[in-house]
């Protein structure tokens, strides 16, 4: 069976959007075919963070950049105990390639092998410590955006105004993410440059 999804904020209407984020209604994201949970909750992920980078919100922003930096973290971390575990083991070209990548070069053969393994196993730690502080960030932020969640009028409220400024009624059905956080970046420069003008 064929599947098909809203994936880009340049094909998500907005009401499909609202959805999601308000209600929490990520099925809203499926046009057709059959998808697991897990499969909606990444593709959501994708798409609130690419709306995070349009919209340019410092909040938001730091939140897509924690994410993705706890996300590169786990990675090494990953990739650093297995080659650690293989390393112990044997001999591995594929491995020691992956630690130099990383950040790790050495010689990870013969009789200094032991030594380089025993600085990547202290710098591990690290990088653990570095995990558990941004993960502490994480959940900082997580709490703060839960207090201040969406309430469900909200855009009702944004696609007024931002109606009011173009000229023409703006339905959440019709237009697209992009399309929204487009018109609503210009409705903010233009308040932004009559309250300077104003302050002149």
């Amino acid at each position: 069976m064929q599947l098909s999804l809203y994936q880009v904020c340049s094909k998500t209407p907005m009401d499909v959007f609202i959805d999601c984020l308000v209600n929490q209604n990520l099925r809203r994201l499926l046009k057709y075919g059959w998808v697991t949970p897990s499969v909606l909750i990444a593709t959501w992920e994708k798409l609130f963070s690419e709306y995070c980078e349009l919209a340019g919100d410092p909040k938001l922003k730091s939140f897509v950049n924690l994410t993705k930096s706890i996300g590169s973290i786990q990675g090494k971390l990953i990739a650093l105990q297995i080659c650690l575990y293989v390393l112990n083991d044997r001999d591995s070209k594929d491995c020691a390639a992956i630690l130099n990548k990383i950040g790790f070069p050495g010689n990870y053969k013969g009789e200094g092998k032991a030594d380089e393994l025993l600085k990547v196993t202290r710098r591990l730690k690290s990088f653990q410590f570095e995990l558990k502080q941004k993960l502490n960030e994480y959940q900082a932020l997580v709490k703060d955006g839960e207090n201040s969640k969406i309430e469900p009028g909200y855009f009702d409220k944004e696609f007024v105004e931002l109606s009011k400024f173009m000229g023409y009624r703006i339905a959440p059905g019709k237009t697209t993410v992009l399309e929204f956080v487009n018109i609503r970046n210009r409705y903010q420069k233009e308040i932004e440059v009559i309250k300077n003008t104003n302050y002149q």
